[in-house]
């Protein structure tokens, strides 16, 4: 399953890698180049929507070994596609075929693994994202700087492919009959739940509450990640390769957000607390960088790393961590789907706006927008967290 997202997860990040390529080779804008992305992602979250009330019910191996062919097939095909048009339409198709893909993955985890192992799959499945983004900036980089970017894309839809068999191979030949739904355990550990539901509104309210999350902190994400290749561009100066070389530092310095939120959480049950905790900084940071973006490269590197590192414990949490821990009462795979479709949205539409406002208004307007994003997310937290804090379990 790491393998399998990893991969998909680099399929689809080397186009933002080389957006700042993009822009120059097909003569258009970034609001029309971020269309792209916004296309795959309304797709994914539109289907995502529609696998939440059905995941559970369908062999959801077979569902992913039949849609994901197609996936990797399309991003190798997107280099040969001259105009922009074609791109969008492919990247529609492409959010179709991975819209499974999340959700399966949680739910064949929580199916077939022990609770006193799913803390370590979560960390490994969430970092997941963290070695695709890696890997397709590194092969986005070299491929520009040999002026190939083509090369990304085939590369990694390649890999892509070579991960959808041999996830096929490994899945329909494990033979478990679900070890998870017994109570096993490592070391005493045992499933605790984080939240006892009294009633289907407060559960349909813990939904909500997890998809305005989603929603938000993605959105927090995407509004920086994105547009980090074309900031060190337009800002510093620094020549394609230079600038996606440097966006390579963001994730793997991610990988310590995810390990941060999930281990957080294993020895304090009310994740809530620490999405506040861990938010608090990227809000000062967003602040901040409304002033300073432009005063030192060093600085802005460090605290854009520390921004990214501790908004990923965020989405961590509700992504990750939620969905394995609290499977007893609710729908694992399901609850992904649905989370997930959010959060999709944010992805597709965030970076479009925000690239319309550094079209207009510049690098400042960008960190502004990030700011009352944080903000309004940081006041949802602090709510939740007042109105659920006699309800949380604790240690």
């Amino acid at each position: 399953c790491v393998f399998l997202y990893a991969s998909s997860i680099a399929s689809k990040s080397v186009f933002t890698a080389e957006i700042v390529k993009v822009l120059d080779v097909l003569n258009v804008t970034k609001v029309q180049a971020s269309l792209a992305n916004t296309y795959y992602f309304i797709t994914y979250a539109l289907l995502q929507v529609g696998l939440s009330f059905f995941i559970g019910r369908i062999n959801v191996k077979k569902y992913l070994v039949f849609t994901l062919p197609v996936s990797a097939i399309v991003c190798v095909a997107i280099p040969f596609v001259t105009g922009i048009e074609g791109i969008w339409a492919l990247f529609a198709v492409n959010g179709l075929a991975q819209a499974g893909l999340w959700g399966g993955c949680v739910l064949i985890l929580s199916k077939y693994l022990p609770f006193a192992f799913l803390s370590k799959a979560n960390k490994w499945l969430t970092l997941g994202m963290v070695f695709g983004s890696t890997f397709a900036n590194g092969i986005a980089a070299g491929a520009v700087a040999v002026d190939a970017w083509q090369l990304g894309f085939i590369i990694t839809g390649v890999i892509f492919g070579i991960s959808i068999i041999f996830f096929a191979v490994v899945v329909f030949s494990f033979k478990g009959q679900g070890a998870a739904r017994e109570e096993l355990t490592v070391n005493g550990k045992k499933e605790t739940p984080l939240f006892v539901f009294s009633s289907k509104k407060s559960k349909i309210a813990f939904y909500a509450y997890s998809c305005v999350v989603g929603f938000l902190s993605c959105s927090l994400y995407y509004a920086v990640y994105n547009w980090l290749s074309t900031y060190f561009k337009e800002v510093w100066g620094m020549p394609d390769s230079y600038a996606i070389l440097l966006t390579v530092v963001f994730p793997i310095v991610m990988a310590v957000g995810p390990v941060i939120g999930i281990s957080y959480c294993d020895k304090r049950p009310n994740f809530i607390k620490g999405e506040i905790v861990f938010l608090a900084v990227p809000l000062a940071i967003s602040a901040a960088m409304m002033f300073i973006f432009e005063w030192n490269l060093v600085a802005s590197i460090a605290l854009l790393a520390v921004f990214i590192i501790l908004v990923k414990s965020v989405t961590a949490v509700y992504s990750g961590v939620v969905a394995f821990n609290m499977r007893s009462q609710i729908n694992s795979g399901s609850y992904s789907a649905l989370t997930n479709s959010f959060a999709s949205l944010s992805a597709g539409i965030t970076p479009t706006v925000i690239g319309e406002l550094i079209e207009r208004y510049g690098y400042g307007a960008q960190f502004t927008a990030t700011t009352v994003i944080a903000g309004t997310l940081m006041v949802f937290l602090v709510i939740c967290y007042f109105c659920t804090r006699k309800k949380a379990t604790t240690n």
